[in-house]
């Protein structure tokens, strides 16, 4: 059976790797772009270790991945 490709499989293709980058940048600890956003809504709710930080990322990290794995399988 021949799989299409079509613009809901590059939608999704485009989507997870974009989470994937996004997760990875947050859990490096980038401050630039959304990884701004993440600081700013660290220290609203009083952190500063970066724990809303981290949990933020690992949720994108994961939805990435899920998106990918959901193509290929």
């Amino acid at each position: 059976m021949k799989k299409s490709y079509g613009s809901v499989f590059l939608l999704q293709l485009s989507l997870g790797v974009m989470f994937v980058m996004l997760g990875i940048a947050g859990i490096s600890g980038a401050t630039e772009g959304l990884g701004g956003f993440t600081n700013d809504l660290d220290k609203m709710f009083g952190g500063n270790n970066g724990t809303i930080e981290v949990v933020i990322a690992s949720i994108k990290l994961i939805a990435g991945g899920l998106l990918l794995l959901s193509l290929f399988s």
